[in-house]
């Protein structure tokens, strides 16, 4: 069998050793190498660890992306560690009598979009793009609420899949190549789980920041470095799927170098009824994590023990529930924290 991303992934197992010290790309300042190298969600990859010393910023070298891991992931997304949930949103959210409210409950960066929309002083107003809809349920549940919102991705994949599923509330577009039509079109840009994924995440994000209005906002969520023990290499996605890891600082250096004024949401009062790891525990794993793929594209690890079809009966006849009511007792034992794992910003352009 060969290696599905073929000479791409020979290559970069054989750069040499990255320098001790290099500029951080948000920010400028010094990163310095860490001292131990992260392995690649697959084989052989392996990627070096810079930590900037002033934003607080990690990233790894090579920052490149390599769209056949990708195709991995999604050719098996039920079994994937990390991604078969998804699988499951997009399966059953069409059966939630308040789609959104489900999707909140259920993680902290769907609470954290939920909360924003319910203060959001245009209400339904608004009109929304979801940049990297991805499987599509999101934009669909905000829409489920009686929001004026689209889902824009580049994966002609994702978006036909998505509106055969949902419906036409998607579009296929790169956000570096927008129409004139889209341009200064929308109040509100959310991006979950996605700056992470991206190279070049600067020129990324001013690029999706075309499609605002004169006050509009972005919201953008992404794994919280913050939340983990200062020493943790690594405790997020392995590279090439995830390949910077930030902070709160990281964040405020994104809004500085784009002119966007930066807040944050407080998650005190997801927290009071979801578990959370005490500050300065690992959120993943410990570091570093095992590569999910071997370098003929084959599955090292499952997601889980149960097989799919037992976890679709297992949601299917509501027994998180108790799973849940369970979480809820154990939250409530602790003062909620206002910080999680996850991180949500948002960018405010002025008027």
């Amino acid at each position: 069998m060969s290696t599905p991303a073929g000479t791409a992934l020979e290559d970069a197992s054989r750069r040499p050793p990255g320098p001790s010290c290099k500029p951080c790309p948000l920010c400028g300042f010094d990163a310095l190498r860490e001292p131990g190298d992260v392995p690649g969600y697959q084989q052989p990859l392996t990627f070096a660890v810079y930590a900037c010393t002033h934003c607080e910023t990690k990233f790894v070298e090579p920052l490149q992306s390599f769209p056949a891991v990708y195709d991995l992931i999604y050719a098996d997304l039920e079994h994937v560690r990390g991604y078969a949930r998804y699988a499951r949103y997009a399966r059953s959210i069409k059966s939630k009598a308040d789609p959104l409210a489900y999707l909140a409950d259920q993680e902290d960066t769907y609470w954290a979009i939920a909360s924003y929309l319910q203060s959001n002083p245009r209400g339904r107003s608004a009109r929304i793009v979801e940049v990297g809809s991805g499987l599509g349920y999101l934009t669909y549940a905000i829409q489920s609420r009686g929001y004026d919102v689209r889902g824009f991705d580049i994966s002609e994949v994702a978006v036909r899949n998505a509106r055969s599923r949902f419906g036409a509330l998607y579009e296929q577009g790169d956000v570096f190549a927008l129409p004139a039509s889209a341009e200064a079109a929308f109040d509100v840009v959310i991006m979950t789980e996605l700056i992470e994924h991206i190279p070049n995440l600067l020129d990324f994000t001013r690029a999706a920041l075309r499609l605002l209005k004169p006050g509009g906002e972005l919201v953008l969520t992404t794994p919280n470095r913050s939340a983990s023990p200062p020493d943790a290499l690594w405790d997020t996605d392995l590279p090439p799927v995830h390949l910077w890891w930030l902070s709160e600082r990281s964040l405020l250096q994104i809004g500085e170098r784009l002119g966007m004024s930066v807040r944050f949401i407080d998650f005190s009062e997801f927290n009071r009824t979801h578990d959370c790891p005490a500050p300065g525990t690992p959120v993943v794993g410990a570091s570093p994590q095992q590569p999910v793929f071997d370098a003929q594209g084959r599955m090292l690890s499952r997601s889980h023990a149960l097989r799919p079809w037992a976890r679709r009966v297992f949601f299917g006849l509501g027994l998180d529930a108790y799973r849940r009511a369970a979480e809820r007792r154990r939250a409530g034992r602790h003062q909620p924290s206002a910080r999680r794992p996850t991180l949500c910003a948002i960018l405010s352009r002025a008027e």
